[in-house]
């Protein structure tokens, strides 16, 4: 059974308050805030790839005035180079081989493998 606190009646050793601090006695916690979400990813490559770019990723610059999206790990960009007017996967932008490629101007879509790389990448929305 709950006991009342001395100090201030209108608690007893075992409240809690929904958004403030736990009283338990004369020992006063704070609750942790809540984790904020993960920010949500601009793109998401997806398919049955080598080597493996799939994942999200999230605008991080420019590259010829369009812009860049990197993977979360950094190993992976998804960037257009204008003087082909193709989107590219690759490890770096401005790295055209080994890559995929998107001859659109759209960066959704199918994207075809240049050789070592293989399977077809798909970039969508998340």
């Amino acid at each position: 059974m709950p006991t009342r606190n001395p100090y201030n009646p209108c608690y007893s050793s075992r409240s809690v308050l929904a958004s403030g601090p736990v009283f338990s006695g004369r020992t006063r916690r704070w609750r942790a805030p809540p984790a904020a979400p993960p920010p949500p990813c601009d793109y998401v490559v997806t398919g049955d790839i080598t080597p493996d770019a799939t994942g999200d990723y999230f605008q991080d610059g420019t590259y010829e005035g369009q812009p860049c999206y990197r993977r979360s790990d950094s190993a992976f960009w998804i960037w257009f180079w204008s003087y082909r007017a193709w989107w590219y996967i690759s490890t770096t932008p401005g790295t055209t081989i080994p890559r995929w490629g998107r001859m659109f101007p759209t960066i959704a879509g199918d994207y075809n493998p240049v050789s070592p790389y293989t399977g077809i990448a798909y970039v969508e929305e998340p």
